[in-house]
């Protein structure tokens, strides 16, 4: 099975970043970013994240964490270069601040591209700002291979078994980027009580020649 062994979707090198990310639409890059100003900024806000829920969405984020958050990922930061090949990528102006443990509900399996009234190129960039997917922390699960089109949601789990679940241990400035089309949620269980920290963003490339106005979702159609 192609995925069997995931390690070989854990990347550094540059050029092996962007061919991983467009071969299986998910990369994870080891030490990607210096987390220090952001964990602070995250820190400083635990106790809206607490009374929230466990997540603060770009509505009622403080500037200060939504600009952090959007530099780590700005045109011409390391990171888009590196994944990217330096394109040019509008950032939508969203980011997810989460501080989450195995009590708080979690996010079922999903497709972001499915939530964006878009129709260009959408990648999430997922920001560790603790460990996560530990024995003891939760984290993110991914969803492989992904089919860069719709599944339908909510996603029922005999079409789960057709795909081979991905929850790699990560820690502080690790960076996990997936396609919008890659199914992903939280990897959780009761018995997590390490609370973990992560920010994630979004980023969109649309062909210079698209229409500027809303169009409607694709069709959601079965696996």
């Amino acid at each position: 099975m192609l995925y069997s062994h995931l390690e070989h979707l854990v990347h550094e090198d540059p050029v092996r970043i962007r061919s991983t990310l467009s071969e299986h639409g998910c990369v994870l890059i080891r030490r990607g970013f210096d987390y220090g100003k952001l964990l602070a900024e995250l820190e400083a806000v635990s106790s809206q994240l607490t009374t929230s829920g466990g997540i603060l969405g770009f509505d009622v984020m403080p500037l200060s964490l939504i600009n952090e958050s959007t530099r780590l990922v700005s045109d011409g930061n390391e990171i888009v270069s590196r994944v990217l090949a330096g394109s040019s990528w509008k950032l939508h102006p969203v980011a997810f601040a989460r501080s989450t443990c195995g009590v708080d509900k979690p996010v079922p399996a999903h497709q972001d591209r499915q939530r964006w009234d878009q129709r260009g190129n959408l990648y999430t960039v997922w920001l560790a700002l603790s460990d996560a997917n530990t024995e003891t922390a939760t984290g993110i699960q991914l969803w492989l291979p992904c089919l860069w089109r719709p599944v339908k949601q909510p996603v029922a789990e005999e079409i789960k078994k057709y795909f081979v679940p991905w929850t790699p241990t990560l820690h502080a400035g690790d960076i996990v980027v997936f396609d919008g089309w890659l199914l992903h949620g939280t990897a959780s269980s009761p018995e997590k009580t390490q609370r973990r920290l992560s920010v994630d963003v979004r980023l969109e490339k649309v062909p210079a020649w698209q229409p500027v106005e809303p169009v409607r979702f694709w069709p959601k159609v079965p696996y």
